[in-house]
């Protein structure tokens, strides 16, 4: 927030402060970086999905609508992990790295390993590498 402006949508606040902060931008994304980053904001909104879903529905994981968003949720964590962004301990983690912990990690709080969730080890992989570093160890969910 700042001054009257209020935004909540992350992907809002990222183009904000690209446009506030212009000499602090992040570097420019090449467009398979772009499909991953947008692919992993899509598997959160399916996450947020099923979560509001049970909290509405007690026989949601099994309706049409919950088998839907699973079914989304489980193919897109296949796309996502059989291309997964690669990050080198050298270097600032960008957007994509940003958003695939925080999809992984939200997971593994919400689902734990749930049998319907598929193999995603280099996208675990990625978020062990990445929830190293002080500024994610310190902010991600416990598990």
């Amino acid at each position: 927030m700042t001054g009257n402006l209020s935004i909540s949508n992350s992907l809002f606040i990222a183009q904000y402060l690209e446009s506030a902060y212009p000499d602090r931008a992040l570097p420019a994304v090449m467009p398979a970086e772009l499909a991953q980053t947008a692919l992993a904001f899509e598997l959160i909104e399916a996450f947020a999905s099923i979560i509001i879903g049970r909290r509405s529905r007690d026989d949601f994981d099994v309706s049409p609508v919950g088998l839907r968003r699973r079914e989304t949720l489980v193919e897109g964590l296949q796309r996502l992990n059989s291309t997964a962004p690669v990050f080198d301990n050298d270097s600032m983690p960008r957007m994509v790295h940003i958003v695939v912990v925080v999809l992984v990690d939200a997971l593994r709080f919400r689902f734990g390993d749930a049998e319907w969730i598929p193999d995603i080890a280099r996208l675990d992989a990625l978020s062990g590498q990445l929830n190293q570093r002080p500024a994610f160890l310190t902010t991600r969910p416990l598990l």
